[in-house]
């Protein structure tokens, strides 16, 4: 029945012109200090919406048509009231998918009050099958195990849902990806590759990338971006469990040897983010310019104004290869895409 309502909800979106997917800060905090994010630089408990506004935001996102709902931070684990915060949104009809870092406060008991209170999918990071680079890259002590720990518990909770496990592709771990994926695969989760994205230099700033030399590709790392993702797109071919599209994959490849990211991006409709007091941007990287809670928000959401603020920061912006804004915009506008998901599926 999920994978069946994703489905729908695709459909809804590509036909009836509805939302499909918010990404929702519960908090920017963070239990750890990864090389390639900044956000662990901005996160404040006092930005952060009191349970009874999180109530009004889930039944305001719901009315706009919005399906689905990731639960993301900083470590959404650090709020004590992530269950109820779970069945806010899950009460509103929408479905709940929480990311994760497996940090060692995600506990099999917190995990279980979580789903019960409608968290259906879960993702977790990991992004290397090393221990200690994996506390190197996260700025952490014990993560490798605890993160796999976390998996394990997730997928015997939930064995048929599409439950995820995102590796930021690197320099540090370029040469791993297929080892990864076969770990992944026997634990019973998908895979989703996702190209790191860094600042040039410690002396820019962005919501959510920071600068890590180590994690940087050169040029001549192209044949290994090669060889890795050839074997990646054979494996998937293959049957192992691969979230990422072969279209992803492919364009992932491109973007890693190239440094060209650009893509006909549908932010600020098909997808948004909302930051933890509320307010919205059309993607994670720009500065928000409304708020749910607004008065009059409901009517301003896809007005002239708010379509021509979107598509001017949009054409501002140089592109990016996330996997949450590229496969949904695939999803939704590539059959191709919309076919190889269900086959995978069934499969």
């Amino acid at each position: 029945m999920r994978k069946l309502k994703i489905f729908s909800d695709v459909l809804r979106s590509k036909f009836l012109h509805k939302p499909f997917y918010v990404h929702f800060y519960v908090t920017r905090r963070c239990v750890f200090k990864c090389k390639m994010c900044s956000i662990w630089k901005y996160g404040t408990k006092k930005e952060e919406l009191p349970l009874d506004k999180i109530e009004v935001l889930a039944r305001r996102l719901r009315k706009l048509g919005a399906a689905n709902v990731v639960f993301t931070g900083g470590e959404p684990f650090i709020r004590g009231d992530l269950p109820e915060i779970a069945a806010a949104f899950k009460s509103t009809g929408m479905s709940v998918r929480v990311q994760t870092t497996g940090a060692q406060i995600v506990t099999p008991d917190r995990i279980d009050a979580v789903i019960k209170g409608g968290a259906e999918y879960f993702t977790v990071s990991l992004d290397t099958l090393d221990p200690g680079k994996q506390d190197e890259i996260c700025g952490s002590e014990g993560l490798w195990a605890s993160a796999v720990a976390t998996i394990k518990h997730i997928v015997s909770r939930l064995p048929k849902s599409v439950n995820v496990v995102n590796t930021v592709v690197s320099r540090a771990n370029i040469e791993e990806l297929p080892e990864i994926v076969e770990f992944v695969d026997g634990l019973g989760a998908y895979s989703s590759l996702v190209p790191v994205h860094l600042l040039p230099s410690s002396n820019d700033e962005n919501l959510i990338r920071n600068s890590a030399d180590d994690m940087a590709f050169r040029s001549e790392d192209a044949h290994l971006i090669d060889e890795a993702f050839d074997e990646v797109i054979k494996m998937k071919r293959g049957g192992k469990r691969i979230g990422s599209s072969l279209k992803f994959l492919e364009d992932s490849r491109v973007a890693l040897k190239t440094g060209d990211y650009s893509f006909a991006c549908d932010a600020g409709w098909l997808y948004f983010v909302v930051f933890p007091d509320g307010s919205l941007s059309p993607c994670d990287e720009l500065d928000p310019f409304c708020n749910v809670l607004d008065d009059g928000f409901m009517s301003y959401f896809g007005s002239k104004e708010y379509n021509e603020k979107t598509e001017k920061m949009i054409r501002r912006c140089a592109g990016c290869i996330y996997g949450c804004w590229r496969e949904t915009s695939y999803l939704v506008g590539d059959t191709r895409v919309l076919l190889e998901r269900i086959r995978s599926f069934i499969r």
